[in-house]
């Protein structure tokens, strides 16, 4: 598993993450601690990609594809 895609699962926690050309997308159950997580990210990582986050409530109500389940 690629070193960035094993952080964000170690720090988020999410239930799914996507990849699409533009994005890498994580579903996570809630939102508490986002922004220092954030921060640890910036700090760790040059994603070369755009990161959305969304809860469960979100991905219902997202029309967009959110690429390839990868995890």
């Amino acid at each position: 598993m690629d070193k960035t895609i094993k952080f964000l699962v170690d720090e988020f926690k999410p239930i799914e993450i996507y990849e699409s050309e533009s994005y890498i997308t994580l579903i996570v159950e809630n939102e508490k601690d986002i922004s220092k997580k954030l921060k640890n990210l910036a700090r760790k990582f040059e994603i070369n990609k755009s990161l959305r986050i969304l809860t469960n409530n979100e991905l219902k109500i997202f029309p967009e594809d959110l690429g390839v389940k990868i995890y």
